[in-house]
């Protein structure tokens, strides 16, 4: 496979990288390919609440010394719908256990990237997280399902599938792995961006050097249209594409708009190749010192939560569209152009049969079309 690095910013950015790293000594993370970390070019208003929502974290936890803490990661930018889910989760989570479980909402990436936050819930020192499908399939192969290519029409039908047997039954795959899925909240549809030309059809992806989370079933589809894929830590990526290291990259619309991609970026193509569901995780150390009241509390607070996280993810990407078409020529494929993505991409569903299992793809296509 031809997944292409530039070799020699590669070295560039490990110098710059240790240095940064040595001038902030307090940070411990490492950027790392898969971890969608935001808020790095410090332009968001956001970021002057980045790394922890003090608003009730340690507070909340200072009034009731005896509480069971819950230090919740993610890296979604403090602002972005998945953040202001969690503080709402924290919320609910104290609320319904009359504040013997609390939740810190630490935010941005800062205790580590995806692959992080999941060796520290496995590990027990951390007891919480959200985190995307893509990642978590390097576990559990199985969830590398809902990535698979033009899945799913619509946030509804995803909505219906993750929230069915199907999507339940693979959140009890991961006790197996040490970690208790809570459910599925909306990060929503990837899309390209890019700055050498406009993207009608597939024909125009090829040669484009693009940049993707360290995720084999992404990096072989891009590879599939005739990009050149290039994976790279998310932190970088905001310069990378400033100084044309790389040409584009895909994601959603938070983290296209939280990271200001708009502003180093002319041109958005409406590919909605693959949905994104983040999955809430909690440690399975931690969840098993927790009551059964205290369990069934947090699963209340979760579906709770992602609801009201879904509804203002709907109402941010329409934000978000308008705020990107100011800055970038915003196209949107015709039927038969996105038909053309849907053909190419075809095949990597017979390469992951055997990965992910026929039966469980199935089963999805099954419930997808009902």
């Amino acid at each position: 496979m031809k997944w292409s690095v530039k070799r020699n910013w590669i070295v560039a950015l490990v110098l710059t990288t240790t240095v940064l790293l040595a001038a902030c000594g307090d940070y411990s993370g490492e950027g790392n390919a898969s971890g969608e970390s935001v808020n790095n070019t410090g332009e968001n208003d956001a970021n002057n609440n980045a790394g922890q929502n003090n608003d009730n974290n340690e507070p909340a936890a200072e009034a009731n010394p005896d509480a069971k803490v819950i230090k919740f990661a993610s890296t979604a930018a403090a602002g972005q719908p998945l953040s202001v889910g969690i503080d709402y989760f924290g919320e609910l989570v104290e609320e319904k256990t009359g504040g013997s479980v609390v939740v810190e909402n630490y935010t941005d990436g800062v205790l580590g990237g995806d692959m992080e936050m999941m060796d520290g819930l496995r590990a027990g020192t951390l007891e919480a997280a959200s985190i995307s499908t893509g990642p978590i399939s390097s576990l559990s192969s199985r969830f590398a399902v809902f990535d698979l290519p033009f899945l799913f029409e619509s946030d509804d039908v995803a909505f219906d599938v993750l929230d069915g047997p199907v999507g339940e039954g693979l959140l009890e795959d991961l006790e197996e792995i040490d970690m208790v899925g809570l459910g599925y909240w909306d990060n929503g549809f990837r899309y390209l961006t890019n700055n050498v030309r406009e993207v009608t059809s597939v024909e125009d992806v090829e040669g484009l050097d693009i940049r993707l989370m360290e995720v084999p079933l992404h990096l072989d589809a891009w590879e599939q249209l005739g990009a050149n894929p290039t994976p790279m830590a998310f932190t970088e990526l905001f310069s990378a594409l400033e100084s044309g290291v790389v040409d584009g990259q895909e994601g959603t619309y938070p983290n296209m708009r939280y990271n200001q991609f708009h502003e180093v970026q002319e041109y958005f193509t409406d590919t909605g190749h693959i949905y994104s569901p983040t999955v809430l995780l909690i440690s399975k150390s931690f969840w098993d010192d927790l009551t059964d009241e205290e369990q069934a509390a947090l699963q209340e607070a979760s579906d709770e939560a992602r609801d009201y996280q879904r509804e203002l993810a709907k109402e941010d990407n329409i934000e978000s569209h308008e705020i990107m078409a100011e800055y970038m020529t915003m196209t949107e494929l015709t039927p038969e152009a996105r038909q053309g993505f849907v053909d190419a991409l075809s095949p990597i569903y017979e390469q992951y049969r055997d990965e992910i299992g026929p039966d469980l793809i199935d089963e999805v296509l099954e419930a997808v079309a009902n």
